[in-house]
């Protein structure tokens, strides 16, 4: 099972400037994640913001019936400051993937808001399709961005935002449109997963967007995430919050 597939749905997970502001809170959400009503795994994220600086770790691994069979882990973190307008701008990341067959730590460092240093170990080798970090000016790392989409939010600026992704090699968008009213206090918002630079021509041709929906719950003013559903390669993953 490739990672860019649980990047995918950690994308929702989780990429213009973010529409709304992290408000100054912690947050630890964990979600068990499913397939054709199968546990693939879970994912968890620990965010700390005091409205000035943000430090977030997150973590996707495998588990249930699946994990017997396939091996994977994702897990990382990222620091930042939080901007006068409540975006956010990392200033250092660090990732460990590995999909059993590879395990690798991606570092990315920042000057601006702008990726200055990408590092890896075991050394990745280049690609002619890579994103230069250099143009990658504004996006935010996975982790950072995972928690600007699912981070709680005010009524009315939960949905209706873009998030520009970098990973180090790749760059992806995530787009969500307008909430919409589900009942009893609920709102849905439906967005895309789009691979945008750095991948293959063949990855491109396979396919370019993943659909994906997020439900909310409304807290006496504040957006709380439930749950949320992709399209992978392989099918539709649920995350369900605990």
């Amino acid at each position: 099972m490739r990672l860019g597939i649980w990047g995918g749905a950690l994308a929702v997970l989780g990429l213009v400037a973010l529409a709304n502001s992290v408000q100054a809170a912690s947050t630890d959400q964990r979600y068990d994640v499913y397939a054709s009503g199968i546990k693939l795994g879970s994912l968890a994220l620990k965010a700390d913001n005091n409205g000035s600086q943000y430090a977030v770790s997150g973590r996707v691994s495998g588990g249930g019936l699946v994990g017997i069979f396939v091996t994977f882990d994702f897990s990382g973190t990222s620091q930042g400051s939080v901007r006068t307008d409540g975006r956010l701008q990392p200033i250092a990341y660090q990732a460990r993937s590995d999909d059993g067959k590879t395990a690798r730590t991606t570092r990315i460092a920042y000057r601006g808001g702008t990726p200055v240093s990408v590092s890896t170990d075991p050394p990745r080798n280049p690609r002619a399709y890579d994103a230069k970090p250099g143009a990658q000016g504004g996006t935010l790392d996975p982790i950072s961005a995972v928690y600007a989409i699912l981070g709680d939010a005010p009524v009315g600026q939960a949905c209706g935002k873009t998030v520009e992704v970098f990973d180090g090699n790749r760059r992806s968008r995530l787009a969500l449109g307008a909430r919409q009213a589900a009942g009893d206090g609920r709102f849905v918002c439906a967005g895309t997963y789009t691979r945008v630079a750095g991948y293959s021509e063949k990855l491109l041709r396979e396919k370019r967007t993943f659909p994906f929906q997020i439900q909310w719950l409304d807290r006496d003013g504040m957006m709380r995430v439930e749950r949320f559903s992709t399209d992978t390669t392989f099918g539709r993953v649920n995350a369900i919050r605990r």
